[in-house]
């Protein structure tokens, strides 16, 4: 959901189907249930046109913004590892925070009502845009972000998403912790799930085996959108490569497959691994002075057909997804795709949907 920084390619029109054109990249939906077992599963389409990769069961996506249940998950882990508190001021885990006041709580940052300011509202000491392409870390978004002078808002009032606030939240893992978040997720969340081919993307340069590549339509808008950033595509049919260049973490960077993301679903449906206690935070909803009050961690309280879910929706410049939990249904529905545009949320209810209906 990095809305800013793609403003000008979001602007393009969003009816392109996919899935009558596969070679503009490809999509992958299933629905499991809660003892594992896969209800549907349809893939479609390419994940690698240099090479013809079809998108698989085991292709590995970029999951976008369902990164944010990753990154509560490994803060609930802080919690109950005795390490932090919701209510414990940002400040006291970043220095630069201190002009914000006390006030401003991990908490604010998790339900995203905070008040920071977007680094992507911003501009770049560089002067370069806030574009994939120009790189830029995690470390120099955050410190963009927290040059403003003052909030946006007073922490507490009002509702924004904004991916400063998950990106803080890798900050404060690694602070208590002294490791790197992608360690800690690895060893405390993805080794114990079995989510082998999944991993934080904090680093740029690595070989991910299966790994599909973001691509969008080569169509005049798409090109024109291009270049007012300053990058020159030729015209002609076909795709725009759209590689992920810039190590952005928190509230994106998680990679993974159908494969992986089971058994994270199958998690949060039986709760075997991480325990009631765990879940029970991470599925609760706080109340602030605004009034969306849906928001668990990292993820959405909804209704799908009279059925209590979870969800939570991504895109980015190289992927779009739609995860679905329906916790008293036993089900879950996820679509990954690497084109931005693929509507993934329609395709993660209809699948859900489907598999509620469908007779016992």
């Amino acid at each position: 959901m990095i809305r800013l920084m793609f403003v000008l390619l979001i602007s393009v029109g969003t009816s392109l189907d996919v899935r009558a054109q596969p070679a503009v990249g490809g999509y992958a939906v299933q629905v499991i249930d809660d003892g594992g077992r896969i209800i549907s599963r349809s893939v479609s389409g390419i994940a690698n046109p240099e090479l013809g990769m079809p998108v698989s069961a085991e292709t590995v996506f970029h999951v976008a913004s369902l990164s944010n249940q990753v990154t509560a998950a490994a803060l609930v882990m802080a919690i109950e590892d005795g390490r932090v508190s919701l209510d414990a001021p940002l400040s006291r885990f970043v220095p630069e925070a201190k002009k914000y006041g006390d006030r401003l709580t991990l908490a604010h940052l998790i339900y995203f009502s905070s008040g920071l300011t977007e680094p992507y509202a911003l501009e770049r000491q560089s002067g370069m845009p806030w574009f994939t392409h120009y790189y830029f870390s995690i470390d120099e978004a955050i410190a963009t972000s927290l040059s403003a002078e003052a909030l946006q808002f007073q922490p507490g009032d009002a509702w924004q998403y904004s991916n400063i606030n998950y990106m803080l939240i890798t900050k404060v893992i690694e602070s208590l912790y002294d490791v790197s978040f992608s360690d800690f997720v690895e060893n405390r969340i993805f080794e114990p799930l079995g989510m082998h081919a999944s991993r934080v993307n904090d680093d740029i340069t690595e070989v991910i085996p299966l790994r599909a590549d973001g691509v969008l339509p080569r169509t005049p808008e798409v090109l024109a959108a291009l270049s007012d950033v300053g990058i020159v595509a030729q015209a002609g049919d076909g795709i725009v490569m759209m590689r992920r260049n810039s190590s952005h973490i928190g509230g994106s960077g998680v990679m993974s497959s159908l494969s992986d993301w089971a058994r994270w679903q199958r998690e949060i449906l039986t709760q075997d691994a991480f325990g009631e206690a765990f879940w029970s935070q991470m599925l609760s909803q706080r109340r602030f002075s605004h009034e969306k009050h849906n928001d668990a961690m990292g993820l959405v309280h909804g209704d799908i057909d009279g059925h209590s879910v979870v969800w939570f929706a991504g895109d980015d410049i190289d992927a779009s997804s739609h995860s679905i939990v329906a916790t008293d249904a036993g089900l879950a529905s996820v679509c990954f795709s690497n084109n931005r545009f693929t509507d993934c949320r329609s395709m993660a209810i209809a699948a859900i949907r489907a598999a509620l209906d469908a007779p016992l």
